[in-house]
């Protein structure tokens, strides 16, 4: 079976007690490496989100099964924290 590429977004938004955690609809799929670069842009800066990942991932959607992924864009201010194990801004 081959392997396909798919282009992702992945939303950022800021609870009420202000950590800020994946957006609660997860991941949305996109077209193309700028189609996913252009979305994460926007909803880094729609209300009720902080930032946006895009990223690429290959692997076989039919098995679930994805090797890593390759960040594209980094839109917002929001950065993993590995000592306090959290994402910050």
């Amino acid at each position: 079976m081959s392997e396909l590429v798919t282009y992702c977004v992945l939303p950022f938004a800021r609870r009420d007690d202000g950590v800020i955690v994946p957006d609660h609809h997860g991941v949305v799929e996109c077209a193309s490496a700028k189609a996913a670069v252009q979305l994460a842009e926007a909803m880094a800066h729609a209300d009720g989100y902080v930032a946006a990942l895009a990223f690429a991932r290959t692997g076989s959607p039919a098995a679930g099964e994805y090797g890593p992924t390759a960040l594209l864009k980094r839109a917002g201010r929001v950065h993993w924290c590995p000592k306090r194990q959290a994402w910050i801004d």
